[in-house]
């Protein structure tokens, strides 16, 4: 894989690539596998659960999304984590688009503004700070329903995901998956926007399963 690129590199002598239909079902067990944990009193942490929701939007996998965007605050923003709400509010936008609640995610759009752009995130974001601006302003599009602002911070997001990688790394191969985005994305085709960014860590032929 060749980030810089924008494009999948082969590997020689590599196991070939998954299949979408491949992918899409791996996706779903790990999507069903967290709702079960959760359902079971496992404490999620902010990101996982904003993963695990995405994740299960780009498979088109309601039920868990449901379900999962559904769990109460208190079992997940916990006091020592105030700094992460904006990511509450996310996942509630999120979860009101769905559900074509527009007061709802006109709410919840504005409180995650207000947490991004008006309060200083934690310092251990500071360097991921225009990204996760840049992620308000991809869900502002899908709100207004605008296809270009979509797609220019669709862009924008593949570019900053790439220096975050740079800067971090990656847990895993699959990190490298944008899973969240292809979430978007999903939610964009049914607020009648054609997500038009290719990129490796983009693989929109998952949208077709």
């Amino acid at each position: 894989m060749d980030l810089t690129q924008k494009r999948c590199v082969p590997c020689e002598g590599g196991t070939p690539p998954l299949s979408p239909a491949e992918v899409a079902k791996h996706v779903r067990i790990a999507v069903d596998s967290f709702a079960t944990a959760v359902e079971l009193e496992l404490r999620p942490s902010p990101w996982t659960l904003r993963r695990m929701v995405l994740a299960g939007a780009a498979i088109d996998h309601r039920p868990a999304v449901h379900f999962l965007a559904s769990v109460p605050d208190e079992r997940w923003i916990t006091p020592v984590s105030p700094s992460l709400h904006w990511l509450a509010m996310e996942i509630k936008t999120v979860y009101s688009l769905l559900r074509d609640d527009e007061v709802e995610a006109a709410r919840w759009l504005g409180a995650m503004r207000d947490t991004v752009f008006e309060r200083p995130l934690p310092e251990a974001l500071s360097a991921e700070a225009a990204g996760i601006q840049n992620d308000w302003s991809l869900i502002e599009a899908l709100f207004q329903r605008t296809a270009d602002p979509f797609n220019q911070c669709l862009s924008k997001r593949m570019d900053f995901r790439t220096e975050s990688f740079v800067r971090n790394g990656t847990e895993s191969p699959l990190g490298f998956l944008d899973i969240e985005a292809l979430g978007l994305c999903r939610l964009a085709l049914d607020r009648g926007i054609q997500p038009a960014v290719g990129h490796v860590t983009l693989p929109l032929g998952l949208l077709q399963v």
